[in-house]
């Protein structure tokens, strides 16, 4: 097995303890629960989960795709011109800035409704 193939067995086997530990965590919730936001700007549990849900299964057939033996990036892939000047482009117009910050480690859990 090659790196590439053992790293991408790591990936899908924490992605799917993720997925097993999230549901112990949060089957227990009701909805009320799952959809209570701690302020209008900010998001719920169920919120947070369906984008989780949403971004893995984007990513799965990449990684199906990258886990194949005979995969091989197309020019494209490998040599996109666009990639960086649209990526710096997207983060200065959304984030005023021209880097992304580091993201602070921070739960508030306060009145969270359980």
């Amino acid at each position: 097995m090659t790196t590439t193939e053992q790293r991408l067995t790591e990936v899908t086997t924490d992605l799917m303890k993720l997925a097993a530990d999230a549901s112990a965590r949060f089957d227990r919730l009701s909805g009320e629960q799952l959809n209570w936001r701690p302020a209008p700007d900010r998001w719920s549990v169920a919120q947070c989960l369906e984008h989780l849900i949403t971004i893995q299964s984007l990513y799965q057939p990449l990684l199906r795709r990258l886990a194949e033996a005979d995969y091989s990036p197309t020019w494209w892939e490998r040599y996109s011109p666009l990639s960086r000047l649209f990526g710096s482009l997207t983060i200065l117009v959304v984030h005023g800035q021209r880097h992304f910050k580091q993201a602070q480690r921070v739960i508030d859990a306060e009145g969270f409704p359980l």
